[in-house]
């Protein structure tokens, strides 16, 4: 979080600890090279010309001349208001991260308790009619109770010991190797099993390697329902990647077969449109590529006006499209996820 004369900021997406890095690197730059500070306490020293007087909450711009040494607690400025110069004890001080002189604004805010900020900016806000903006929401919270187990990558643990786990909820450009809802992970219907890693699809997996990862005994059969099913799976997460624009391919694909695979199972079975839900709004969250969120937001429209969240996932899907209502097709999405709504209670 960056906390701004103007509110606390948060920075949210995969390079959020690199851009606060930045930032704070930024602000340190420019504090060394601030010739504006404001005083935090009162200063009256009449009886002896050699320090500045001042009181609190005023401008003072600093002399860099050598004169005083910073290091030892003193630096040398001028009182804005009253023109006078003279030393400065570091510690009466907050020097600004700014170059220009701040505006009258700037200081009004610099003298208030951070309440009173925050009562100044919000009426401010009602006044020209802008909001507050709240970081986008995610599916962080609906994953940990309905989400399954993130699978364990063995490569990425050989590589760094201090890799951290597998996100769901997070935009990834490479297909899933399981359905994200835990309540699919198995389920006979579907032929939603646990499957193996993404690069075992190039071979039909033999009877002694799922024993030897699932430590059980498998049928003929159950292993080619496995592998129905972990093809199942690809063709159905595959098509959100590369609607989106998240996974390569040699020739493009007419969009309206791309939406056919997507949407066509959840149309059949109740059980799967949570999942789909659940696997465009990961792919829109994080995701830094804005022709990708463009699509995105196309897909979910369309899911929006095709079938409605489960009781589970309402609330949280609302609170995801609700976050971003700066888009284009957040406001259509809502409404068209509440007509359903609607429409199902009659």
């Amino acid at each position: 979080s960056l906390l701004t004369l103007k509110g606390d900021f948060t920075l949210s997406g995969a390079s959020a600890e690199d851009m606060t890095e930045l930032i704070t690197m930024f602000l340190s730059g420019l504090t060394e090279r601030s010739r504006f500070a404001v005083t935090l306490r009162e200063a009256e020293t009449q009886d002896d010309p050699t320090f500045l007087s001042f009181k609190k909450g005023e401008l003072i711009v600093i002399i860099r001349d050598d004169e005083y040494p910073q290091q030892r607690g003193w630096i040398k400025g001028e009182n804005n208001r009253t023109k006078k110069k003279g030393a400065v004890p570091t510690d009466a001080i907050l020097i600004l991260p700014t170059l220009s002189k701040p505006t009258n604004e700037v200081m009004r805010l610099l003298t208030l308790s951070p309440n009173q900020r925050k009562n100044v900016v919000q009426a401010n806000q009602k006044e020209t009619g802008t909001v507050e903006r709240l970081a986008p929401a995610t599916l962080k919270e609906f994953s940990l109770i309905y989400f399954r187990q993130p699978t364990k990558d063995v490569n990425r643990q050989v590589i760094s010991r201090n890799a951290a786990p597998e996100k769901l909820w997070v935009c990834s450009r490479e297909p899933i190797r399981q359905p994200l809802l835990k309540k699919l992970v198995g389920n006979p219907d579907l032929s939603h099993k646990a499957c193996l890693a993404f690069t075992d699809i190039l071979f039909f997996p033999s009877k002694r390697r799922i024993k030897c990862i699932y430590n059980q005994d498998f049928s003929f059969s159950k292993i080619v329902c496995f592998f129905k099913g972990f093809l199942f799976l690809l063709d159905y997460f595959v098509p959100i990647l590369k609607y989106m624009g998240d996974y390569p391919t040699k020739q493009l694909q007419s969009p309206i077969v791309l939406t056919d695979q997507i949407f066509g199972p959840a149309t059949k079975y109740e059980v799967l449109r949570d999942e789909i839900y659940c696997q465009i709004m990961k792919q829109m969250t994080n995701n830094n590529n804005r022709l990708s969120m463009e699509l995105g937001w196309q897909l979910l429209w369309l899911c929006c006006g095709l079938f409605p969240p489960s009781q589970a996932l309402l609330k949280h899907a609302h609170r995801f499209v609700e976050s971003r209502r700066r888009e284009p097709l957040a406001s259509d999405c809502l409404k068209r996820m509440q007509s359903l709504l609607r429409s199902a209670q009659r």
